[in-house]
């Protein structure tokens, strides 16, 4: 999988990178590590609970290119820094 960060037209930078993509997802999961090496600037931040009830806020990136075979999309990448919510019991996950 090849990852393109857009945010500076004089300066792409592009790292190519083994993973697994999950059909399923309905978006890009990258952790600190790939938005350094990317140079993604944080847009906003998302509260996200999770499977088990725990609430999460996670930062959103700018827009990033993604290339996999013959396919290709443009989207905000959710990861980096994660700030935990105390858990709220009987709270629905998302």
């Amino acid at each position: 999988m090849l990852i393109t960060s857009i945010n500076k037209e004089d300066e792409i930078r592009t790292l190519k990178i083994e993973a697994m993509p999950d059909t399923g997802a309905w978006t890009l999961v990258i952790n600190e590590d790939v938005r350094e090496k990317l140079g993604l600037t944080i847009k906003e931040t998302s509260e996200s609970t999770l499977a088990d009830g725990k609430a999460n806020t996670y930062d959103v990136t700018e827009g990033v290119e993604i290339r996999w075979k013959d396919r290709y999309t443009v989207l905000p990448a959710v990861g980096g820094s994660t700030r935990r919510k105390r858990h709220t019991p009987g709270r629905s996950a998302v």
